[in-house]
């Protein structure tokens, strides 16, 4: 569709790096502030070891690919229009108001269990819609920011990011 074409190199560098300093602002404050309920999922339980491997590339490819592309499309794409106008494909991707930009960045920091990096994330995944006027550099730097926090995960066995 017309959401995903015509995105430059530009659009993809600023992609990469925001959801670089979208991971770097989610493990930064770690243990500062309350959250919002805790999870937490250590795969070196799977005691049979074939299956455990299968379990994490299961687990990083679902952070990696499933959640940026089904979160972007919920909070982005559908949310935020559909708070401007409840007929929301009237209204064009990244349109801004102040209202929308609040509710979608309030809520998609509350749904995550750490709920204050949330909101920046979600006020920056927000910001790159708005200057991009376009959902897939939303995609790309959300995929960063959970392949990157994938890695931190499995290099430090920090379960609690999972």
């Amino acid at each position: 569709s017309e959401l995903f074409t015509g995105i430059s190199n530009r659009s993809i560098t600023r992609s990469i790096i925001l959801g670089s300093i979208v991971f770097i602002i989610w493990i930064l404050p770690e243990g500062l502030y309350p959250y919002l309920g805790y999870s937490e999922f250590d795969p070196t339980e799977v005691s049979h070891l074939p299956l455990r491997y299968l379990v994490i590339i299961f687990r990083v490819l679902g952070a990696a690919l499933v959640v940026p592309i089904f979160e972007e499309l919920f909070w982005r794409s559908f949310l935020a229009r559909w708070i401007i106008q409840t007929d929301f494909k009237k209204v064009q991707i990244g349109y801004f108001t102040p209202l929308s930009f609040v509710i979608i960045s309030l809520f998609f920091g509350i749904e995550h269990h750490r709920w204050l990096v949330g909101i920046a994330a979600g006020i920056l995944y927000n910001w790159l819609l708005y200057k991009e006027k376009k959902l897939l550099p939303c995609i790309i730097a959300h995929l960063v920011t959970n392949l990157l926090l994938a890695s931190y995960v499995l290099i430090t066995s920090q379960w609690s990011y999972w």
